[in-house]
């Protein structure tokens, strides 16, 4: 078996390890008034009891992420996720004008999925692998596409200096529906059919005969295909002869608002999918004005006519632009674990034994490390600490193999405002940098070759710096209790940004690992994987 961390470098993890201990040297010969060495210390290690339990997240904020989610979620230990999205769309580059005497032959929603192209088929076809979908993918859900009713606003209207927040409980308002259907993934979805009427071609009766154009993808890779409302989309833009509608975003957004998709079902795949990629494109045939050289354009036995209109294919792009924002729709009773109980009624004095953790407007850990710590003595010790951490480690009985790569601890707001968390960075961030303070998941390997398994064992974070400004004699820093939550990128600080040390409650993140809380008693058999506190610490020897 070999444990590794699944983001560590060796070799930065060498320079660090001889940065550290020749930054502990420099701390050992600088203690009291006059230098001493080293063997006056004597190492030692203390473990306290911590209290942690489970709370809910009923927000998150959403608005531009870099993901964002469509599909149903069924998980035993998380429940039901459904994965809603809105979107503002933009303008063609060349603006908007559908020519002479146009046509609607069809109009496609597009959504690129993630995907991996893999070995050829044998008649040379590119074979694809879709990544990033979790759940039942054989398992269809409901899928919806609607005009959305309600403007995106860009600015706050309560404070028209700063950008408007959007959050995953929003409510927004649906208009006409511009699909509705049974999906699930298919990584053939290559190529998508569009229906054109050929007027140049009748049947026996006369009537105009639907021929068929095969579209690919630029880069032939899959993406979700949908046909969307055509008598919406004639009256509304074919057909629209208010030029000011197209004149511009602002103006087209406060027009047509935009897009609402929407997941509903039991259970299914769940996609996180960049959004920044879809488009709504619009296939429709017109005439245009063509000079006659060598072929007869309009049958009329010559070849040298001039402005004749020709029915032409025509292709008019509308990108998925602007602000995107999620709504993740959550219920816990779908759930054949205790999640919903642990949430309801956290034992907020003795903690709890399973720590239930995932994205998305889901949970996250209150955690007290100063519990059952009495500051008052140690900090009379006057200790030299060396490192300070807390493990959480992963109960791989309930907990699925695909869990968060990362999780992240800091100081927890103690007074959320309408369940929104301003929770702060923790010093070692600041001080120490990503790498060190780390959060990392750690995990086991086991097997060789195609028997290998690997499996998720813990996350640790390293708080030196902080505890040792708390623990210290003179001027100690206030305790604060902790936050632990999954981890997304805009959780570090901006470097560009000074005295950034809010955390930002961006989640797009959805899943979920099961932690092994603190209420054990020594007898039990999973004692010795509850969370705790583990300080290093060196004091004089008399």
């Amino acid at each position: 078996m070999t444990l590794k961390n699944v983001t560590t470098n060796p070799l930065v993890w060498l320079v660090l390890s001889v940065v550290f201990f020749a930054s502990c040297e420099k701390d050992f010969k600088n203690v009291g008034d006059g230098i001493i060495t080293n063997e006056q210390f004597q190492a030692n290690k203390q473990t306290f009891e911590v209290l942690a339990y489970n709370q809910n997240l009923t927000k998150s904020r959403t608005d531009n992420i870099p993901l964002n989610g469509i599909g149903v979620l069924q998980d035993d230990q998380f429940g039901k996720l459904e994965g809603d999205v809105v979107s503002q769309v933009g303008l063609p580059l060349a603006g908007v004008d559908f020519g002479e005497n146009p046509t609607l032959d069809d109009v496609v929603f597009e959504l690129p999925y993630t995907s991996e192209q893999t070995e050829d088929l044998d008649d040379g076809r590119p074979q694809f692998e879709l990544k990033n979908i979790y759940g039942d993918s054989n398992q269809e859900f409901q899928l919806k596409i609607y005009e959305l009713g309600t403007y995106l606003n860009k600015y706050d209207e309560t404070d028209p200096t700063k950008i408007k927040k959007y959050y995953s409980d929003k409510v927004y308002s649906k208009l006409t529906e511009l699909f509705s259907d049974n999906f699930k993934p298919n990584a053939n979805d290559t190529v998508y059919y569009v229906h054109r009427a050929d007027f140049d071609e009748l049947d026996n009766q006369g009537n105009t005969i639907e021929t068929y154009d095969t579209i690919k993808s630029s880069d032939t890779s899959p993406a979700i295909r949908l046909s969307l409302n055509k008598p919406f989309f004639e009256t509304n833009f074919v057909n629209n002869t208010n030029e000011d509608d197209f004149s511009s975003f602002d103006k087209f957004s406060l027009f047509f608002k935009g897009i609402y998709v929407e997941s509903t079902g039991n259970n299914g795949a769940y996609m996180p999918l960049e959004f920044s990629k879809g488009k709504i494109i619009i296939y429709y045939t017109n005439d245009v004005l063509t000079d006659e050289t060598t072929e007869d354009l309009n049958g009329d036995g010559d070849t040298d006519d001039t402005q004749v209109p020709v029915r032409t294919k025509q292709t008019m792009v509308f990108p998925l632009s602007g602000i995107k924002a999620s709504v993740y729709k959550r219920d816990y009773n779908t759930a054949t674990s205790d999640i919903l109980n642990l949430l309801n009624t956290p034992n907020t004095t003795q903690g709890e034994q399973k720590l239930f953790l995932h994205g998305n407007a889901g949970t996250m850990t209150i955690m007290d490390a100063f519990n059952n710590m009495d500051l008052t003595a140690i900090r009379n010790e006057n200790r030299l600490i060396t490192e300070a951490s807390i493990t959480l480690n992963v109960n791989q009985d309930v907990s699925g193999d695909d869990v968060p790569e990362r999780l992240f601890l800091c100081k927890l707001d103690e007074n959320p405002v309408n369940g929104i968390y301003e929770n702060t960075q923790i010093l070692d961030v600041l001080t120490e940098g990503e790498a060190v303070f780390d959060g990392n998941l750690q995990t086991e390997t086991e097997g060789t070759g195609d028997n290998t398994t690997t499996k998720p064992v813990k996350y640790r974070f390293r708080i030196t710096d902080y505890m040792s400004e708390v623990l210290k004699k003179e001027n100690p820093k206030t305790p604060s209790r902790f936050a632990i939550k999954v981890f997304h990128p805009t959780d570090l600080p901006d470097p560009q940004a000074q005295n950034d040390t809010i955390v930002k409650n961006f989640s797009w993140d959805q899943r979920g690992v099961v932690i092994y809380g603190n209420n054990y008693q020594p007898a039990d058999a999973d004692y010795d994987k509850r969370v705790k506190l583990e300080i290093y610490y060196s004091e004089l020897n008399n």
